[in-house]
C-alpha cells in the first residue's frame, strides 16, 4: 500500500513538473543612443552628409540618407572647429 501511495504521488510530482509552462524571456536589447541630427557638409558646399549625436558629441557619416547603422567605426568625430565653419544642408 506504502509503495503504491509513493508511486502516485511520484506520477503527480512529474506530471505537475512538466505541465509547468516555461516561457524564456528575450534578454533586452540596449536601446541605440544614435540620435539623428541633419544633413552636414564640412566645406559648405556638396556633397551633404548624415551626422548624428551619440554621447553628446556630432559624428558625421556617410553621404545624406545612406547611413543605415551608425557606429563609432563606420563615422567619425567632427570637431567644434568643423562644426562652427561648415554648413547644415536643407
Amino acid at each position: 500500500m506504502k509503495i503504491r501511495h509513493a508511486f502516485l504521488l511520484l506520477s503527480v510530482l512529474l506530471l505537475l513538473t512538466a505541465a509547468a509552462p516555461r516561457t524564456e524571456t528575450p534578454a533586452p536589447q540596449p536601446m541605440s543612443d544614435w540620435a539623428f541630427a541633419g544633413c552636414f557638409s564640412p566645406t559648405r558646399s556638396l556633397p551633404c552628409y548624415d551626422v548624428y549625436t551619440h554621447n553628446g558629441t556630432y559624428w558625421m557619416c556617410k553621404e545624406c540618407g545612406t547611413t543605415k547603422s551608425p557606429s563609432e567605426n563606420r563615422c567619425r568625430q567632427l570637431s567644434s572647429y568643423q562644426l562652427s565653419n561648415g554648413a547644415w544642408c536643407s
